[in-house]
């Protein structure tokens, strides 16, 4: 299993406008793409901000390929995204999972 890490800031007042959008954008993406397991929207409030974080599990690098592209280190953006995002990092991190509790990254459905 792989995941894929993704992390920007939006501005605090932004914070409930956001999630739906993310949830409509990129979460219903990573649900209709075949091989992703699991996803989890975190955020972290600091220097006036939120930083949220995706976190996508995936069966392979391949999977991963058919949601973001064959350039699969850059982040996939949304139309939108530029009303919300005061920084759009231009890639992601990923790991090899070689430990976890299947409970733990179960989705909601």
């Amino acid at each position: 299993m792989i995941t894929r890490k993704w992390t920007a800031p939006i501005p605090t007042s932004k914070r409930d406008e956001y999630i739906d959008y993310i949830m409509q954008t990129g979460f219903a993406d990573y649900k209709s793409t075949k091989g992703n397991i699991g996803a989890f929207l975190t955020l972290e409030e600091k220097n006036n901000k939120l930083y949220f974080t995706t976190l996508t599990f995936w069966d392979s690098y391949e999977s991963i390929k058919n949601f973001a592209g064959e350039n699969y280190h850059l982040a996939k953006y949304y139309p939108k995204d530029d009303d919300f995002l005061i920084d759009k990092p231009k890639y992601v991190e990923h790991q090899e999972v070689v430990y976890g509790n299947s409970e733990a990254i179960r989705m909601d459905t």
